[in-house]
């Protein structure tokens, strides 16, 4: 009987494995069925522990954060199909399934390219399989994928990577927390530490990334995009921009290390003061910038020519900085001026604490990575600026694009002259601020019949050991950064301040012969019943309205004010007038009557259409993120066959319930943009020259109770 049974129990076993085996036959039958055959292949442990390989997009993939590729060396002995899947740094978790990667079409050592590998927060191992998912060929090494952030320049960037002497604190004194899933890999040459061989590494004290902006910043951008973050780059201190063009040693060492990295989502350019001192012409250092990002764009695998910049020319400057008021100005303005035109943004941050005259510390460095993290939100880092002044004897009223509020006393921070010069500042007794007005008060009366020009944060720029506690911001603190953003320095020019604000009796002067007040040749004030489509109604002048070819959306009457008539975006119409000249001034008045995500309105000159291709510039407002309006303000643009380029950017937060006047005057190659009578937008262009029709355009996502809505529609 014993024996019997252990007979059948054993009978019993074979068959279980003879079902095993014709299971596994099936399942290695539709594998190959599905997958292809099976191939045969070693593979290269990938080299580099801690490194953030660059997404190719920002959404999309399992975790709608972006994908990306991994390249992978293997040695192909046997033809067929690959898969891939991804493991979690437990060595458990399967985070991403087994996916199929196109077949092997060749033996031999190749490299594998392993795309489709999702953007995530937090490192893995990638592994692969030759025989659709059975067996597996684990990877041993943990990387992530994510977000890689550029940054070179001079100095001041080597302080992005590295701590360098005398800067005092470390990331534990500081209380600057690292996020372990982020890291660095970079080069820096500085007098006093010099890293010539990059490794990819998590910022840490004592190490070659022992800096606190690394640290911060990192930590910061990893908890904002919800993926890995790395910085890397290579940085120079004492160089100009023209060490930084092809063929320079500075190029030849960023070259190399951004091969080695293969691409990358924003790059962060923080140099200028060497060009400052030599006296560099801004034309020269914005062709400069033109060269620089033109070859990195070049060099960037991964994305190309898309990817963010961000561009700070000198930051926080105490006296003995190299340059005078004019040079420092100079390049600080040809940056900025070559951020608006091509796309990139500004930072001028003055609260950056100094260990000499020009360089951040560690403490500063916390500052200075608030301020580039700031920048690349949907908050920005663009403070409010002073739009408009007025004096009353020794009081100063001026006037800023949002309330304020004053840390400290920073009235050394205002440089005060009479109107045309820049010699002997008048002397500033006190500030005080409420709301968006600001107050200064004079010392002495400059004389009732004195125009004045203001400046704010002049050069060098004041700042002491403290400047976060001496300045201005607004109040905006929702990102969790405990300072506002500062007040936009006077980059362009001063504040003109008029005179003859007093009573007395001034010198009689020869009248002036009045010049006549321009008719105009066009003109709306919208008069009409809500809902009535502009196409069905004529303009006070007597022209009418079409709608462009090709355009979404109408454009409707509310409230006697045009607005955009539904959901759709991309409203465009087009008046009937035909001015008698290619030079005019159009002008509206643009009304903020409540919020509305992404939406944008345009007034248009020099239009004409050919089919569905419009060609116009246009000028007008366009809340930050919708492409490829990144930053909130008046934008200028043109529109030719069809392809948007922008000409220029001038940052502004409008106030609910204000109606600001915005002009577009056209007067042949010189183009110009006003905003309350005050030029705020100047360039050349000679792109459109004929005289064209005018038109209104709204973007976005609107309706006619929201967004803004244009009054008085004119053309002179």
């Amino acid at each position: 009987m014993t024996v019997q049974t252990s007979f059948n129990a054993a009978t019993t076993a074979v068959d279980a494995i003879d079902t095993l085996n014709a299971a596994l036959a099936s399942v290695s039958t539709l594998n190959s069925t599905v997958f292809g055959a099976p191939s045969a292949f070693s593979m290269t442990q990938l080299a580099a522990a801690n490194r953030v390989y660059q997404r190719q997009t920002t959404d999309g993939g399992g975790l709608n954060k972006g994908f990306g590729t991994i390249p992978v060396t293997v040695n192909v002995t046997q033809l067929g199909g690959v898969r891939f899947r991804i493991r979690g740094s437990d060595g458990v978790t399967i985070l991403q399934p087994a996916t199929s990667l196109p077949s092997f079409t060749a033996t031999g050592s190749q490299t594998l390219q392993v795309t489709g590998i999702d953007a995530r927060y937090g490192w893995f191992y990638v592994d692969l399989s030759a025989d659709g998912g059975m067996t597996w060929k684990n990877g041993t090494t943990l990387v992530g994928m994510g977000r890689v952030f550029g940054m070179s320049g001079q100095s001041q960037a080597a302080r992005l990577f590295g701590r360098i002497v005398p800067a005092s604190g470390t990331l534990a004194s500081l209380g600057v927390a690292v996020d372990p899933n982020t890291a660095v890999y970079a080069r820096y040459t500085d007098p006093s530490r010099t890293v010539t061989i990059p490794a990819w590494a998590v910022p840490a004290d004592n190490t070659n990334y022992d800096s606190a902006f690394a640290a911060e910043f990192l930590r910061r951008q990893a908890a904002y995009f919800g993926v890995n973050c790395a910085t890397t780059g290579h940085a120079n201190g004492g160089t100009t921009i023209s060490k930084w063009q092809p063929g320079q040693t500075d190029n030849t060492n960023l070259r190399a290390v951004l091969d080695a990295v293969g691409g990358f989502e924003a790059f962060y350019w923080h140099q200028g003061g060497d060009d400052a001192g030599a006296g560099t012409s801004a034309a020269s250092y914005q062709a400069g910038l033109t060269g620089f990002f033109n070859d990195i764009a070049a060099r960037n695998a991964v994305r190309g020519p898309s990817f963010e910049r961000y561009v700070t020319a000198m930051a926080t400057r105490a006296a003995g900085g190299a340059g005078t008021t004019a040079t420092v100005q100079t390049i600080r303005k040809a940056a900025l001026d070559w951020s608006i035109a091509n796309g990139a943004v500004y930072l001028e941050p003055h609260d950056i604490v100094v260990e000499d005259a020009v360089h951040q510390g560690m403490q500063g460095n916390i500052t200075l990575a608030r301020h580039v993290h700031r920048a690349t939100t949907a908050a920005t880092d663009q403070g409010p600026i002073i739009v408009s002044g007025t004096r009353n004897g020794t009081v100063i009223t001026l006037a800023t694009s949002a309330p304020v509020t004053i840390v400290g006393s920073p009235t050394d921070r205002f440089s005060i002259y009479a109107s045309g010069t820049s010699t002997a500042a008048l002397a500033v007794a006190s500030l005080s601020a409420n709301g968006s007005t600001i107050t200064v008060n004079l010392t002495a009366d400059p004389g009732t019949y004195q125009a004045l020009d203001v400046h704010w944060l002049r050069h060098p720029d004041p700042s002491g050991t403290t400047p976060a506690a001496n300045i201005i911001y607004d109040t905006y603190t929702a990102d969790g950064i405990p300072n506002g953003r500062q007040l936009q320095p006077t980059v362009s020019g001063p504040v003109m301040v008029a005179a003859l604000n007093g009573t007395a009796t001034p010198t009689p002067t020869p009248t002036p012969t009045p010049t006549p007040t321009p008719t105009p040749t066009f003109s709306d004030t919208f008069t009409g019943a809500n809902g009535t489509d502009l196409t069905a109604r004529t303009a006070d002048t007597g022209q009418t309205y079409s709608r462009a070819a090709g355009a979404n959306g109408s454009i409707v009457i509310n409230n006697n004010e045009a607005a955009s008539g539904d959901n759709n975006g991309g409203s465009v119409y087009l008046s009937s007038l035909i001015p008698t000249s290619p030079d005019y001034t159009v002008k509206a008045k643009f009304k903020y009557v409540s919020a509305a995500t992404g939406s944008g309105v345009f007034i248009l000159g020099r239009a004409s259409m050919s089919g569905t291709s419009r060609t116009n510039y246009q000028a007008g407002y366009s809340q930050a993120g919708f492409s490829p309006y990144s930053q909130e303000g008046i934008y200028f643009g043109k529109v030719v066959a069809g392809t948007f380029t922008a000409l220029g950017f001038y940052a502004y937060v409008p106030a609910a319930g204000t109606a600001p006047e915005i002009a577009m005057t056209m007067n042949g190659s010189a183009l110009t943009v006003a905003l309350d009578g005050a030029t705020v937008i100047s360039v050349t262009d000679t792109a459109i020259a004929s005289v064209g029709t005018v038109g209104l355009r709204f973007t976005g996502i609107a309706d006619p109770a929201t967004g803004f809505h244009v009054d008085n529609l004119t053309v002179i």
